[in-house]
């Protein structure tokens, strides 16, 4: 959620590799941890932190209408909303700051209702994130890096 972290490698463990997050370090345990292995872990660690947390977040924002919410390992855009109402986010998204992670889900579930660019749809989002121009510039000198990271 935008904090730089340490990740810390503990001795092996037997059973399957974990992670958790205490303060600013990630601490990672399990068996047979060679870097490899943590990199094909990672991100599926950042998969289940980013359901948890966007799942509870559209339920807050979108407490109206039921969605479905899916977790991808998208690299050229940050979320999107099917015309059926599912909205996806990229896993790569838990690595901004929480209001930017806020913006982008404020984003999709306006789709829902304005499915377009137009000035009715940026109304919406304002009304919903006042500050969104922030967030969308944080993206804009940030988002990059982060969406193009294929491993760690």
């Amino acid at each position: 959620m935008g904090a730089d972290i340490t990740v810390r490698v503990e001795a092996p463990k037997p059973g399957a590799p974990s992670c958790e997050l205490i303060g600013s370090e990630l601490v990672i345990r399990g068996p047979k941890l060679t870097r490899e292995a943590i990199a094909r872990f990672l991100p599926e660690w950042f998969r289940y932190e980013a359901r948890k947390y966007i799942a509870s977040r559209v339920t807050v924002q979108a407490s109206d209408k039921r969605k479905y919410v899916r977790i991808t390992s998208a690299r050229t855009r940050w979320g999107s909303c099917s015309s059926r109402g599912t909205l996806s986010f990229s896993w790569r998204l838990m690595m901004c700051p929480r209001e930017v992670i806020d913006y982008v889900i404020t984003h999709e579930i306006c789709h829902v209702d304005v499915p377009n660019h137009s000035p009715a749809f940026w109304r919406l989002v304002e009304s919903r994130c006042p500050d969104y121009r922030a967030q969308r510039q944080w993206l804009k000198e940030n988002g990059r890096r982060i969406l193009q990271l294929s491993e760690f």
